[in-house]
């Protein structure tokens, strides 16, 4: 019975402490051919997770989307001013670091997006997270991938 005590409350320490996955998540988006639309990744509380750099990479169908920005103001990375990125054929790679640790929950970053002139309706594609990371991989990150 003291041992199972033991359990729960170490437990219960690394939650508290921050030692437990945080949710990033790209929410699903649905707009017409020949538009743009901003990508808004949501986490949820950063807050007491120290965590001072981000890395992650998106992939998605380079024949439907067309990534064209990231923009880090007004979000969470904001914190630490312009993030670093990279736009490629179908993948778009952001990295951001800082002296200070991130805190709050909400958006994370923005990534504007353009949706190909012949795109059919209904067309689809998979946005989904390639690779993420939290400083060297601590804490850990539960990834939600979305679809447009």
């Amino acid at each position: 019975m003291k041992l199972q005590k033991i359990i729960t409350i170490l437990l219960f320490g690394f939650v508290a402490w921050g030692w437990a996955a945080i949710d990033v998540t790209i929410p699903d988006k649905s707009v017409p051919a020949e538009k743009s639309f901003t990508l808004e990744i949501q986490t949820t509380d950063l807050t007491g997770a120290d965590i001072f750099s981000v890395d992650f990479k998106i992939i998605f169908d380079a024949s439907i989307l067309t990534a064209t920005n990231v923009s880090s103001a007004g979000t969470i990375l904001g914190q630490w001013g312009a993030a670093t990125f990279n736009i490629g054929a179908g993948t778009v790679r952001v990295s951001s670091g800082g002296t200070t640790a991130l805190s709050g929950s909400g958006r994370l970053v923005k990534i504007m997006f353009r949706v190909a002139n012949n795109a059919s309706i209904g067309a689809t594609s998979p946005m989904a997270f390639a690779a993420f990371q939290f400083n060297e991989g601590t804490p850990k990150a539960n990834l939600v991938n979305g679809t447009f």
